[in-house]
């Protein structure tokens, strides 16, 4: 049991990294407007966010719309 709280706790601070790791890239992405890197990014957070509500993701989902119709094609 201590075992699997180990790997689960370890788990949970590896997917908060990559987390936060993915914002930081979206961030400067968007800063220095490298559309199709933040598109990537954007897809990406909305995989770690599926299921959830508010503002953030609002955020995400009107950028990839936007992308969409900049870009001309789906993320």
């Amino acid at each position: 049991a201590t075992e699997t709280l180990g790997a689960a706790t370890s788990l949970r601070r590896e997917l908060n990294e990559d987390y936060r790791t993915h914002r930081v890239r979206l961030e400067h992405d968007a800063t220095v407007t490298d559309d199709e890197s933040t598109r990537r990014e954007v897809k990406i957070l909305l995989q770690f966010t599926e299921g959830k509500q508010g503002d953030y993701v609002t955020w995400l989902s009107n950028l990839q719309r936007s992308l969409r119709l900049k870009l001309g094609r789906p993320t």
